[in-house]
């Protein structure tokens, strides 16, 4: 019954009256915002706070026990110190034997032929060294001779290029006088 746009144009239309409100005025925000922003810079520099952590754990006293490990194992044959006794650094604090015979020998032999042959090997590797030191030496001296002998054939060089160019530059001179003289 009625035109398409006609009710196109009702549905899109204000259904009430539109009220304009005045907002609160810019100078009631500037300061507003000039005294938070002046309060907060005066309580990070003259104000004071403090932090609360809950934390657990234990209290030990500043000298506290220390664990002392063998660095081999066996038994205790000799105690040498007693508990709560002070200790000083180097001081033995038990003896320890540690020869205990196993199906394969006794443990001290074979920790001696380990150390034997772990010598044996740095003995090695200390003379292979030595020996590339010594080689490395010789062979920088040798290079360094060639250097030299380039060192004083390329001074000869330059010598004798210097020598060409003084006459070369001699002839320009007499070039150009013989140009003036006509």
């Amino acid at each position: 019954m009625f035109r398409k746009e006609a009710i196109e144009a009702r549905s899109k239309g204000w259904s009430g009256q539109a009220i304009l409100l005045s907002g609160i005025r810019s100078s009631y925000i500037v300061a507003f915002t000039l005294t938070f922003f002046i309060i907060f810079f005066c309580f990070l520099i003259f104000g004071n706070y403090t932090r609360r952590i809950n934390v657990s754990g234990e209290i030990v006293s500043s000298p506290r026990a220390v664990n002392v490990f063998s660095s081999s194992q066996g038994f205790i044959t000799r105690i040498n110190i007693q508990r709560g006794e002070k200790v000083s650094i180097g001081q033995p604090l038990y003896n320890i034997n540690v020869s205990h015979v196993t199906t394969s020998g006794a443990v001290n032999e074979k920790k001696r032929k380990s150390l034997l042959n772990q010598l044996n090997d740095l003995n090695k590797i200390y003379e292979r060294i030595k020996n590339n030191k010594a080689a490395t030496i010789e062979l920088l001296n040798t290079q360094k001779n060639r250097y030299e002998i380039a060192k004083d054939s390329s001074t000869a060089i330059l010598e004798k290029a210097k020598e060409g160019l003084n006459v070369m530059q001699s002839n320009m001179d007499n070039y150009r006088q013989y140009q003036r003289e006509g």
